[in-house]
């Protein structure tokens, strides 16, 4: 079943990027909330390891989904999609605090917290109006990201492995948007957003179930 539904969930995010580059407003709201929506089913049907971290990483994609149903009309909407994804990465950061002991470490957080502020310096003379709420979040999704990656040296497991990943991967999507949005767009934007984005979220899904 499983595997039924990860096909889908390709098949999904295959018209997706195509109705994206196609700009076609119809198949964008069939596809993009589909296969959200498909991802969600994997956290939701299979039996969890743990019920806390399912709540919260299934809490996690329900946020995103509204925030991709927002996101389908970016100029009117992207504040309340910033917000959406923002509480969505904050059910992920206490998915993974409710699931595992994570001790710190510093040769794990200060490249990404040096990574973080570089960028932030980057992108943020760009950002406008949205420079508060840009910040905010970039501080956010680093958080949620770090605590992945302490997650996985805690305690590896294929699961920790899953949302590390997961986690890695939506924050390159993330800055991939903002690069296209505020500095300069680019041909293969949406390609690597939408593409690290699904199986972002697909990672973070299956991390529910996996062992």
């Amino acid at each position: 079943m499983i595997y039924l539904l990860s096909s889908l969930v390709l098949i999904s995010a295959i018209f997706c990027i195509r109705a994206k580059y196609n700009k076609s407003q119809n198949q964008l709201l069939i596809f993009k909330p589909l296969t959200i929506l498909l991802i969600i089913l994997i956290a939701i049907i299979f039996p969890a390891i743990e019920l806390n971290y399912k709540i919260f990483i299934v809490a996690g994609l329900l946020f995103s989904l509204l925030g991709d149903i927002f996101l389908i009309f970016p100029e009117q909407h992207f504040k309340r999609g910033l917000i959406a994804f923002l509480f969505g990465h904050i059910c992920y950061i206490i998915a993974f605090i409710v699931s595992t002991k994570i001790q710190f470490t510093y040769w794990i957080f200060l490249p990404i917290a040096v990574g973080a502020i570089i960028y932030l310096q980057y992108i943020i003379p760009y950002s406008g109006k949205t420079k508060f709420p840009i910040i905010i979040y970039i501080v956010i999704i680093t958080i949620m990201g770090w605590l992945a990656i302490e997650r996985l040296n805690s305690a590896p497991t294929l699961r920790t492995f899953l949302a590390a990943i997961g986690a890695v991967l939506f924050m390159i999507s993330d800055a991939v948007l903002a690069l296209n949005k505020f500095k300069k767009p680019f041909f293969s934007a949406e390609f690597i957003i939408l593409t690290t984005y699904y199986i972002a979220q697909w990672c973070l899904a299956v991390s529910v179930i996996a062992a």
